[in-house]
């Protein structure tokens, strides 16, 4: 009985990510904002881990078709994330260095451009079909009812865990590309891991643990975008000196980042799961 309800919680967890999904849509779609924005993409990537792990359990080329479609979406929205997030952070370095105005000014308009086009694609989505594909989504789940186990579900937590760990092993700190697959795959594997809560029994003090974690590789690809926005400006000539020091604070939270990384390493005691 005790496995039952935690099936049906997994199954609800399923259901209201894609809940969530569609209504985050429709507010962005209505009222174009940060916020609204912000919360879209979070709903967007919780339900592409959540399709993942169906996917994994049941095996359907519809599933694999709806994440591709809602990933467009995603691709687009990021953008307009990043220079979000730089507008702010080179604002605050104003006192400090003088000409990153100049770099705040670009940004500005470069964001203004891309607001417009995030704008116009949203106002082109097809929220109906979107619909359909959450129906087929939820009724795909209740015809393979009999494959949504706690073995099948466990399993494609391994697999995801197998992934981030392979490319744990390939971090060098002279490749941020190498980071930022982490991240990516830490960020999938903390969604799948809040998606099995009633099954991996994780208390609030692991998953704030593990958000704590994926916010210190979301801090070092964001000092990379900075220093990419630096190299890139109109006036890079004039911002040699954020540059180093934006390099220089990568350099520190990398270090701290290889000083931490066991964490990853030992999560599957944590979780339960099988290490291989």
């Amino acid at each position: 009985m005790a496995k039952e309800k935690e099936i049906k919680k997994f199954i609800d967890s399923a259901y209201k990510n894609a809940d969530i999904f569609l209504e985050e849509l429709e507010l962005a779609m209505k009222s174009y904002s940060q916020d609204n924005i912000h919360n879209f993409r979070i709903s967007i990537r919780k339900l592409i881990s959540t399709i993942s792990v169906v996917n994994d359990i049941i095996e359907d080329e519809n599933l694999l078709n709806f994440s591709k479609e809602i990933k467009k979406i995603l691709k687009w929205l990021n953008q307009t994330r990043d220079t979000d997030v730089q507008i702010k952070y080179f604002t605050s370095l104003e006192d400090k260095y003088k000409s990153s105005k100049s770099l705040t000014k670009e940004l500005s308009e470069k964001n203004s451009i891309l607001n417009k086009e995030a704008t116009k694609s949203l106002n082109e989505v097809d929220f109906k079909s979107i619909k359909n594909w959450i129906k087929n989504f939820k009724k795909v789940i209740e015809n393979n009812l009999e494959n949504v186990n706690r073995k099948n579900i466990i399993k494609s937590l391994e697999k995801s865990y197998v992934k981030l760990v392979e490319l744990r092993k390939k971090i060098d700190e002279n490749k941020p590309k190498s980071i930022h697959k982490v991240r990516v795959a830490f960020k999938k594997f903390r969604y799948t891991c809040e998606l099995m809560l009633d099954l991996l029994w994780l208390s609030e003090k692991e998953v704030e643990e593990m958000r704590a974690f994926q916010k210190k590789l979301w801090k070092i690809q964001d000092t990379e975008v900075s220093i990419k926005y630096v190299k890139d400006s109109w006036s890079k000539e004039k911002l040699k000196d954020m540059e180093k020091y934006l390099e220089k604070k990568r350099k520190k939270r990398i270090s701290k980042l290889l000083e931490e990384i066991e964490y990853v390493d030992n999560l599957y005691k944590v979780l339960g799961i099988k290490k291989s």
